[in-house]
């Protein structure tokens, strides 16, 4: 009793002394914790209440028109509670009203940062109220002139981030606007991503892009999206001003010269994160470009990663006939140590396919490398030796996605993956003939927390495997995915000692016999069941809405004990595999009474200790 008493003391002394803290201290405590424990703190006492009630409300996500109406009614009763909030972000469904968005600066003047859909831009007209937002820094992708002019020309000056979509870009043309000049109105920016228009597309000159530079000298990030980038007589690359302040830099265009290649080079010497993906303007005129008659274009390629020594996070889609990878990892050195790495392969050519660069690369980058994203491989790579291999060497690897080119009838043994790669907390397997467990016996526990599968095959020893394997996995996602034919319509996902955050099922199609004329099943499966501890089962049907004249999503129906045991009682047969084969794919759903049409397409069947978000067909079942 003494200790108890102690201990209450002492902690109540704590909690006056925090109360007497000045509002700085105060705001930086606040800014260590999670929305949880402000939400802790809030509710300990009145004074605490009046002190962290306003970190609490700084940043609110809205995931429903619902919630969205409650919150501005709310904000509308309560004048001093729009003041309180920060960082306003809707979710991509969450409609806003005109009137409603007038009313927003007058509601949350000190709003830094909103997020909503930008199609709304659409529907919104201007107002006076803008002004009010002298704080935002960060605004939705910008899609109309009669807004964007007026929000840049009121708070430019105090946007640090700013995306320009393709719609805006056709609908300025007719203007005397450029997507470039806009810039003159955001001085402060460190974060640019522009979208080149669609109708109105124009080629973009090395003097342009030097433009975004002159007229935001901040930028950390830059991202240019579907831009035709030309060459430009009379640049001296020597003579540039460098980007010193820019770290990300994205590149999604097409090029005509080895210059465009030479003045990324140059102008961004201390580069940390590239997002690549290039092509030719004339291919034809380029025909096999990597031969010693174009050894410019060859020369700058292959040295363009030497001029990034501090480049650690690379994500490139690499067309193999003109910008392959090999090529470009020979400008790797060896202090190149990757922290992220995403690879995919586009236009294979087979004579110049080589993993002896791309297996040095993550020797390097051993002590370092936390996530990997392989992609469209082909045969030319073996499985084995050129990818698990050298990433399980790779100690911090923490995230890791796989998926071979589709067709290749890659085959995976998820026993022999997770040994390589023993650090994995999330694994992603896509486009994969099969998935073999070529060892059951279970040495010592795995510390995965999120499997993905992807549009390959699974069958009940796998997820028997993964249960045993990996105690710790909380997150699911089976999309899909195909299940080998056994003779057995059921898929059993059976892990009754796991707690899932979320479990999402979509997509279950069964494999087909032999003699059958087909790979798998055209119709996927619309019957689940789920067990949560020892509840028992709850089974669910995807079904069609019968209503006249309107086309209604599918939704989900709960079946009932009689239902459930005509589900039991079904006997797999030759002619319900015959069904199964005949059947056309699926335009729309069984309708509600005509459940038991769909049971011989297949049936899942989920268990496990709980589970916060439980989806099936991407409706949301149990949350």
């Amino acid at each position: 009793m003494v200790s108890s008493a102690f201990h209450v003391s002492s902690f109540l002394r704590i909690i006056m002394f925090i109360t007497k803290f000045p509002t700085e201290i105060t705001t930086e405590i606040a800014s260590y914790l999670d929305l949880n424990d402000l939400k802790s703190c809030i509710l300990t006492n009145h004074s605490w209440y009046d002190q962290f009630k306003l970190y609490v409300f700084r940043s609110l996500h809205i995931k429903s028109r619902r919630l969205f109406k409650q919150l501005f009614l709310k904000m509308t009763e309560d004048k001093q509670f729009g003041g309180h909030i920060r960082i306003l972000k809707l979710d991509q469904n969450v409609g806003i009203s005109n009137e409603e968005f007038k009313q927003l600066p007058v509601l949350c003047p000190f709003m830094e940062y909103i997020e909503f859909n930008p199609y709304l831009w659409r529907y919104f007209g201007y107002s006076d109220n803008l002004l009010q937002w002298q704080y935002v820094y960060r605004y939705p992708s910008m899609e109309k002139p009669r807004l964007t002019l007026p929000i840049l020309k009121v708070n430019g000056r105090s946007l640090t981030y700013l995306e320009i979509s393709s719609v805006l870009v056709d609908e300025i043309g007719d203007t005397s606007y450029t997507i470039f000049s806009l810039l003159q109105l955001t001085p402060c920016l460190t974060s640019l991503i522009l979208h080149d228009g669609i109708v109105k597309s124009q080629p973009t000159s090395i003097r342009e892009l030097e433009l975004i530079h002159h007229y935001c000298p901040r930028l950390k990030l830059l991202s240019l999206n579907s831009f035709e980038l030309l060459h430009t007589e009379g640049v001296d690359m020597n003579a540039l001003t460098l980007s010193t302040h820019l770290r990300s830099l994205s590149i999604n265009a097409l090029i005509n010269h080895e210059q465009i290649l030479s003045y990324w080079g140059h102008k961004y010497p201390y580069l940390e994160s590239l997002h690549l993906q290039l092509g030719l303007i004339e291919p034809s005129t380029f025909r096999d470009i990597i031969l010693p008659e174009n050894t410019n274009m060859k020369n700058q390629w292959t040295s363009l990663a030497t001029y990034w020594p501090h480049l650690n996070r690379l994500t490139g889609s690499f067309d193999e006939k003109y910008f392959p990878l090999d090529l470009f990892l020979r400008g790797v050195m060896n202090n190149h140590q990757m922290k992220e790495l995403s690879i995919c392969f586009l236009d294979f050519d087979y004579h110049r396919r080589s993993s002896l660069r791309f297996k040095q690369l993550l020797t390097n980058s051993k002590n370092t490398l936390a996530s990997a994203n392989i992609l469209n491989w082909d045969q030319s790579w073996s499985l084995k030796s050129d990818l698990l291999g050298p990433l399980g060497q790779c100690r911090l690897l923490e995230s890791l996605s796989l998926s071979p080119q589709p067709g290749l009838l890659t085959e995976f043994d998820i026993d022999i993956l997770l040994d390589q790669c023993k650090g994995l907390k999330k694994l992603e397997l896509s486009n994969t003939y099969n998935l073999f467990v070529k060892d059951d016996t279970v040495q010592d526990e795995h510390p995965l927390q999120e499997f993905v599968l992807q549009y390959t095959m699974a069958n009940d020893r796998m997820f028997d495997y993964i249960a045993r394997r990996c105690p710790h996995l909380s997150k699911l996602h089976i999309l899909h995915v195909t299940k080998p034919y056994d003779n057995n319509i059921t898929l059993n996902i059976h892990m009754p000692h796991h707690r899932f955050h979320s479990l999402h099922v979509e997509g279950l199609k069964l494999g087909l016999r032999l003699e059958d004329s087909g790979f798998q099943s055209n119709c996927s499966s619309t019957l689940c069941s789920l067990s949560i501890g020892n509840d028992d089962q709850r089974w669910y049907h995807l079904y069609q809405p019968k209503e006249k004249g309107t086309k209604l999503a599918p939704r989900l129906q709960r079946l009932s004990t009689d239902q459930i045991q005509s589900i039991h009682q079904t006997k797999v047969t030759d002619r319900l595999w015959t069904q199964v084969a005949a059947a056309g794919n699926r335009f729309r759903y069984e309708y509600k009474h005509n459940w038991t049409l769909d049971i011989p397409y297949g049936v899942s069947s989920i268990q496990c200790a709980s589970v916060n978000e439980f989806k099936f067909e991407g409706i949301l079942v149990h949350n």
